[in-house]
């Protein structure tokens, strides 16, 4: 064997094809099924366990804290050890943490899975990584729409399903959903190594001195991107936790009304980003894109902050804003994956998928504190700012020596 291809068999092996493709989408939407399934009966397990609001709100946050410090470092090791290798390891982990999370009859206990449980589901910006992986800049924008469409058809399955088996056993819900969902993290990890994507490498692994030139920064652009995602995660999780109560002042919806909006948003979100957004990125460059998507999610605060009292009206705008924001977030990515290396392409989209959580554990409180002291419609004209803002940091990406170009 030749060293160019001893190289080619070496660490950096990359998973290829649309049938790898497939399998990656499929593991990810199975991650977000067994996750959207728990969180509905975190609460009353925490009650049960003798805790209170302030304690589930914790066990939540956990979660979350800990994928944002997990993802960078999981990135980092599957440039070194290989994304197969990682995402089998973590999907192992999460088999572990939801099995305890089924016997837990504890706080230490349930606190303990949900650590693991996030620091395994770090694994998001690997299974990015490894899609990009295999794909040429112009496809990227639809693989990063997909992935995207996956995660959100899993957390509209979830649930559903956590729902169905509370009916079915309402006494054992907690422990049936906790060992479902370890059997799923399980059916992931064995369609990862039963049906395994094929891998190759797109260069041969560059050599130390090499790596240490492409890695451990983070460039002005992007940072720039990283910034963006943040912010559009962060608009996301806040308007999602506010919606409730602004529909309930606003319209005196109650539980049904407000489910039923977020379940169109959640089937709305999904259609766009598997069909229409990787049709869109065929036309016009990220760049573009992503002012579009400013474009109307500052449409849609307009509308909702002046005439938001108009159901129809309301229920169009709210889609569309977070079609919007939704969808920024997969042109932000796709701009975070055009700009990092081949060596460093796990630990960049790690950082991204890092900001994204940031967003998401710091949007609800931001958003509730707007909302409880400013005003029904303050947390609209925050999006409209955040957009203008992002829209400001943006402007490089447009211009041929923008990085996205």
């Amino acid at each position: 064997m030749t060293d160019a291809e001893a190289g080619l068999t070496a660490k950096h092996r990359r998973f290829a094809g649309s049938r790898g493709s497939g399998v990656l989408y499929f593991i990810a939407f199975l991650g977000a099924l067994g996750y959207a399934a728990v969180v509905p009966l975190i609460p009353f397990l925490v009650l049960h366990s003798g805790g209170n609001a302030l304690l589930g709100g914790a066990v939540v946050a956990v979660h979350a804290l800990m994928s944002v410090c997990s993802a960078p470092w999981l990135g980092r090791l599957s440039d070194r050890i290989g994304r197969r290798t990682v995402l089998a390891l973590t999907l192992t982990g999460l088999v572990f943490a939801y099995l305890l999370l089924a016997y837990a009859n504890s706080l230490i206990l349930i606190f303990a899975a949900r650590i693991l449980a996030g620091v395994m589901a770090g694994n998001v910006g690997v299974i990015q990584a490894a899609l990009v992986d295999s794909a040429s800049p112009e496809r990227r924008g639809g693989v990063m729409s997909r992935i995207m469409a996956a995660w959100a058809l899993g957390y509209i399955a979830g649930p559903a399903f956590s729902a169905g088996i509370s009916m079915l056993a309402p006494t054992k819900d907690v422990e049936i959903v906790g060992f479902s969902s370890a059997a799923i993290s399980l059916l992931a990890l064995c369609v990862l190594w039963l049906d395994p994507p094929p891998e190759h490498s797109i260069e041969a692994p560059p050599s130390k001195e090499g790596r240490s030139a492409e890695t451990g920064g983070v460039g002005a652009p992007q940072m720039q991107v990283l910034l963006v995602l943040g912010a559009a995660s962060l608009c996301v999780s806040g308007l999602t936790a506010i919606t409730g109560f602004w529909a309930n002042a606003v319209y005196g919806w109650a539980e049904r009304g407000v489910s039923l909006l977020l379940l169109w948003v959640a089937v709305a979100v999904s259609g766009f980003q598997g069909i229409i957004m990787p049709l869109m990125f065929r036309k016009f460059s990220p760049a573009v894109l992503l002012m579009g998507c400013y474009l109307f999610c500052g449409i849609a605060c307009v509308s909702l902050w002046l005439w938001g009292h108009v159901a129809v009206l309301m229920g169009v705008s709210v889609t569309v804003l977070f079609v919007g924001l939704t969808a920024g977030q997969s042109v932000a990515t796709t701009l975070l994956s055009l700009s990092a290396k081949p060596a460093d392409r796990g630990r960049i989209m790690g950082l991204g998928v890092s900001a994204g959580g940031l967003g998401r554990v710091a949007g609800p409180v931001a958003f509730g504190a707007l909302f409880a002291h400013m005003g029904a419609n303050s947390p609209f004209a925050t999006v409209l700012t955040v957009m203008v803002v992002c829209a400001l940091c943006s402007v490089g990406f447009a211009s041929p020596s923008g990085s996205a170009r």
